[in-house]
């Protein structure tokens, strides 16, 4: 039993560890060529990879066929075929990846939920909503029923033109489902918690995610490249450094200087 389960796993772990190395080593010159929202869309690749492997094999299929008996009893047949000895050890290594992943799931969930206290009472303004510190937004949270928060000096911070546009980058994230794609994000790092590349990977998925927002909203508003990219560097410099868990916020990013000068590069020409 654990070794059916630990087999398929571990070419899973293969399979999403050899396309995130694809993904850093196209990504920016993906980018430069195509635009910010096909890099961005690229990531979609390791999710649709795992659905891909859930479905039979070809080759039970054949088999299935060839023999006119139900795929599942030709199956369990080969398993009978390549009984091993008792080990203890797939048992030991199954048991280990799943409390991981559930201590991942729960690490993620507290953060989440630290997160959601921090706002505080939420003052509901025309579209948007108010919290209670400084440091929190403006980010997009709620995987139901989104709403967007915004600090509560926001009124004070930016000017009314750069108010706009924020709001704007907001309502492009909801737009998109990015709540939805942050939290398969995170749920995949629970899945793939011993494997460090899982989590550069999210680290540079949030990037590309929020320089795909900022080229549409440049894109609808030409005229206000600079002030979006004033708007974005206040934002990143203004955020505390976060770690990225499951939060079903999307946040400016967490990769917020990086994020912050490469807006400021692109879009303040």
């Amino acid at each position: 039993m654990m070794n059916s389960l630990l087999q398929p796993a571990l070419l899973a772990c293969l399979v999403t560890s050899v396309l995130i190395v694809f993904i850093l080593l196209v990504r920016q010159g993906l980018r430069r060529l195509a635009g910010a929202s096909i890099a961005y869309q690229l990531w979609g690749i390791l999710p649709l990879s795992l659905i891909a492997m859930l479905f039979p094999h070809r080759q039970y299929l054949d088999m299935t066929t060839a023999h006119g008996a139900p795929a599942d009893q030709v199956i369990s047949s080969m398993a009978l075929l390549d009984i091993a000895p008792a080990s203890i050890w797939p048992t030991m290594l199954v048991s280990v990846w799943a409390i991981g992943g559930i201590g991942m799931l729960v690490l993620f969930g507290i953060q989440h939920q630290r997160f959601l206290r921090r706002m505080g009472t939420l003052i509901k303004c025309e579209g948007f909503y108010l919290t209670s510190d400084n440091d929190i937004g403006p980010a997009l949270t709620g995987f139901f029923k989104p709403k967007i928060i915004v600090p509560a000096d926001f009124f004070e911070r930016y000017s009314a033109a750069e108010q706009a546009l924020i709001i704007r980058h907001e309502l492009v994230h909801q737009g998109r489902g990015d709540v939805i794609a942050n939290t398969v994000c995170a749920l995949m790092q629970c899945l793939f918690w011993f494997n460090p590349l899982m989590f550069v990977a999210a680290r540079c998925f949030r990037l590309d995610q929020e320089l795909a927002c900022d080229a549409l909203v440049i894109t609808q508003d030409p005229q206000a490249r600079r002030t979006y990219a004033e708007a974005m560097l206040k934002t990143q410099l203004s955020i505390p450094p976060q770690r990225p868990g499951l939060s079903l916020a999307v946040p400016p990013s967490f990769e917020g200087k990086n994020h912050a000068i490469a807006t400021v590069k692109t879009w303040s020409v």
